[in-house]
């Protein structure tokens, strides 16, 4: 497991090139590769890898608590990095704060423990068997 350190500089984004898959389909795995091989990322890269990593902290099967919670300490070393890069942009800044907080949100219908969730879990545990 690594410190809040190290999951601070593997979501800075500045060494070699990303991989070929979707970020939306990407694994907690992936994302972190990902992230390390951006080099110059674009807004819209880190903005996905922002939302993939919430998706896997909140609502995502099959990740351990521990994954979880990395991929959501990621997603706030994420935004905090977007926010920055925003500074200047008053709108646009507000408006990836209204999305970002609409996907936490979101959470309460359809993320970890809710009745939604429960019921795909079971789903997705029986298909395993």
């Amino acid at each position: 497991m690594s410190t809040d350190a190290e999951a601070a500089s593997e979501a800075e984004c500045d060494t070699a090139g990303p991989t070929s898959a979707p970020v939306a389909e990407m694994s907690l795995a992936e994302i972190l590769a990902y992230l390390q091989g951006l080099g110059q990322a674009t807004f819209q890269d880190i903005n996905q890898c922002y939302s993939r990593l919430v998706a896997i902290g909140l609502f995502e099967h099959g990740y351990s608590d521990a994954e979880r919670d990395r991929a959501l300490g990621l997603a706030d070393t994420v935004k905090v990095q977007i926010l920055k890069t925003l500074a200047g942009q008053p709108d646009l800044r507000a408006e990836f704060e209204q999305a970002a907080s609409m996907q936490i949100d979101q959470a309460r219908f359809h993320g970890i423990g809710s009745s939604a969730w429960r019921l795909e879990e079971q789903r997705v545990r029986r298909a395993r068997r």
